[in-house]
């Protein structure tokens, strides 16, 4: 599922949309594909909600197998009640963006050497909060390697 399409922080008529119940599940299992996820947003999202999704099974050639993707400057979106578990990367990944609400999910299983990804990209701004969420892995970590620099308060709020 893709929502929005303005790269960046440009202003884009996507705003306000609700995606809620959705059962999204064997993405890309033949990995064919990479740089993609269950549910994929790109700009600024003013009262976008993404809620009570099941998400699992999410494949990827290479990278991008994730579960919620938050692409090139979402912003202002909130993500709650969501169960995101077996997905080839990271089950939540940001690649930059400002203000978005993580709150209430479970990422669970992902097959990525991190877990969750709240935010890729170095920006002047907090990127993510993230409240309430439980994470569950085998192997790997939640921490910060890959394209990640340090969660800073400034950055992040767990």
């Amino acid at each position: 599922m893709s929502l929005g399409w303005t790269w960046g922080y440009a202003p884009t008529a996507t705003v306000g949309d609700l995606v809620e119940g959705n059962h999204i599940h064997h993405i890309n299992m033949n990995q064919l594909l990479a740089d993609n996820g269950g549910i994929y947003t790109l700009g600024q999202r003013p009262g976008c909600m993404l809620r009570r999704n099941l998400i699992h099974h999410i494949g990827c050639h290479g990278y991008g197998g994730f579960g919620i993707y938050h692409d090139e400057g979402t912003s202002e979106q909130i993500v709650e009640y969501n169960i995101v578990h077996h997905t080839q990367d990271a089950a939540f990944f940001t690649h930059y963006g400002r203000d978005n609400l993580l709150r209430n999910n479970i990422f669970a299983l992902s097959g990525g050497v991190l877990h969750i990804n709240p935010g890729a990209r170095e920006e002047p701004h907090r990127t993510t909060v993230f409240e309430r969420n439980i994470v569950f892995w085998n192997g790997g970590g939640l921490g910060q390697g890959r394209s990640m620099g340090k969660w800073s308060l400034e950055r992040f709020l767990f």
